[in-house]
């Protein structure tokens, strides 16, 4: 690797004088520039490349005998002739913006071809040292493409996050403490007489549904708010917008903060008014039952206490490629997977003439001889005497769901991975009071405190603002554009030391649902 002086450092200082440069000072700059983890370019007027630091030929991998010229930089850092137009181009105008303000040269964001032949995305920008150096531009390179990688990947799970709520047929839901949605799906909003189920957010259980059904969800959910209690396969009425009731199948589960305290209750409900309905019809006509049953899609059985069946649709006979004389007078039942058994037998032992309905979802073997995910909604007929006399199941294959739910889990652990593993300073602010709601290691590391002395206060009552004045005019551009992007800000750390960072704000869709803010610190 090439020392400083052999690519030109000696000559960049005072060209002018007759005397050499001191070999004390050269060796010292030599020292503080290789120092420096972000490569550093000089160039003069002419287009010739003065110099380069070791961080610029360990990272980019050209050394000053690739790269003599700026006209040998271009082509190979930028091989996409229109791409490297609108590069020159930037440069060219930031370099005139410099110099009309007598500034550094703006942040420009850019993709490098570098050596190694993989293109990395580079945070440019630099300042015109013309009076010290004779008309020459230093330039910085700060290498942001892990941090690009990841802002991309917050992006795609924020579509795909969108697209599953937009498109489910479930009714997917997350509430606040206060009941309050805080996001929901469209089939939900739809039925609650919203267009769009951006139009949820905000309202509360009461402002959604009639007091009969909203008293019943509120007492039901009350031990999962209260105690972290889940609530699992419960039967629930509900009404839609046009005044229709049925009944859902839902699960819910109480949702922490980091701290471990609940704030709020995620769940999942499905339509299970037809099942329930047929189950109705089944009490009143045999005949009746047995029509209905055959052109149902659902798999139906109906047998003894000991097990001998007595009845079995088509649907169930092509779901485990069984034929009704196979059936019928003997006691087969379904392979489940073995896991399962024990919660669908005591599940399947609950059932009393006072409950004589209890909703089971375990996997069983099909006839493809694959393992699927079915949902049983299993009827016990008793006589006067309470003793169990007949059972009926009507299932469904819900592996589908299943996975659904799965990957649901999964991109709630994505997310969490990308925020506090992220070695970038990330928090969540609301909107209205500045009050953080969440920050990442990284961001309380920046600012010298611990993220607990950070979560439920604001920036204005920490003091991370050097200047106040300047906050408010850097929030007046986030609240009317959206967003600021690699701004140069001062913040002052919890011991009293001012520090340059550079951030970025973003009002997103994904914190519009929350009323929350982005604000990740780039580079210090």
């Amino acid at each position: 690797m090439p020392h400083l002086t052999d690519i030109g450092l000696s000559d960049l200082i005072n060209p002018n004088s007759s005397q050499p440069p001191d070999s004390e000072i050269i060796s010292f700059l030599r020292l503080i520039i290789n120092s420096i983890p972000v490569p550093l370019a000089i160039n003069d007027r002419k287009g010739q490349i003065t110099f380069i630091n070791e961080a610029f030929i360990r990272i980019l991998g050209y050394t000053k005998h690739d790269i003599p010229t700026l006209d040998h930089w271009w082509p190979l850092a930028y091989p996409d002739a229109e791409y490297r137009q609108w590069v020159l181009d930037t440069r060219q105008k930031r370099i005139l913006e410099a110099e009309q303000s007598k500034t550094a040269l703006k942040p420009t964001e850019v993709r490098i071809h570098c050596k190694d032949d993989v293109t990395r995305t580079f945070l440019v920008s630099g300042c015109l040292i013309r009076d010290i150096l004779t008309d020459s531009n230093l330039m910085i390179f700060y290498d942001i493409t892990d941090h690009a990688q990841i802002q991309e990947n917050i992006r795609i799970l924020y579509r795909d996050f969108v697209a599953f709520l937009e498109n489910t047929k479930d009714y997917v839901y997350y509430k606040d403490q206060e009941n309050r949605f805080r996001f929901c799906s469209q089939s939900l909003a739809e039925i609650s007489g919203c267009q769009n189920w951006q139009e949820m957010i905000g309202k509360h259980l009461f402002e959604c549904y009639p007091e009969d059904i909203a008293t019943s969800y509120y007492e039901s959910e009350l031990p999962t708010l209260t105690e972290g209690i889940p609530l699992i396969d419960r039967l629930e009425p509900f009404v839609d917008k046009s005044g229709y009731r049925g009944w859902v199948k839902t699960s819910k589960w109480p949702q922490y903060d980091v701290r471990g305290n609940i704030v709020g209750i995620f769940g999942i409900s499905r339509d299970v008014t037809d099942f329930i309905k047929v189950q109705e019809q089944l009490e009143t006509s045999e005949k009746r039952y047995r029509t209905v049953l055959e052109d149902q899609s659902e798999i139906i059985c109906r047998f003894k206490a000991d097990g001998t069946i007595l009845y079995v649709n088509e649907a169930y006979c092509r779901f485990f490629a069984k034929s009704r004389d196979e059936l019928i007078g003997h006691t087969w039942h379904p392979v489940a997977y073995a896991d399962d058994i024990p919660a669908i037998e005591e599940k399947l032992s609950s059932l009393s003439p006072d409950k004589p309905v209890v909703i089971i979802e375990n996997r069983v073997i099909d006839a493809t001889h694959e393992l699927r995910w079915c949902q049983f909604i299993n009827r016990a007929f008793f006589d006067d005497a309470g003793a169990l006399v007949e059972m009926q199941a009507v299932g469904r294959d819900i592996t589908e769901q299943k996975q659904n739910e799965r990957l649901l889990i999964e991109s709630q652990a994505m997310f969490a991975t990308l925020f506090y593993q992220n070695p970038v300073g990330i928090a969540l602010s609301r909107l209205d009071s500045g009050e953080f709601i969440d920050v990442n290691d990284a961001f309380a590391d920046i600012h010298g405190y611990a993220r607990h002395e950070i979560i439920g206060h604001s920036s204005s009552e920490l003091g991370l603002w050097e200047s106040p004045e300047f906050r408010n005019q850097v929030m007046s551009i986030v609240m009317t554009q959206g967003k600021i992007l690699n701004q140069d800000i001062q913040i002052k750390r919890k011991s009293g030391e001012i520090r340059d960072v550079l951030a970025s704000l973003h009002q997103v869709a994904y914190s519009d649902l929350f009323e929350h803010r982005f604000w990740p610190n780039l580079n210090t």
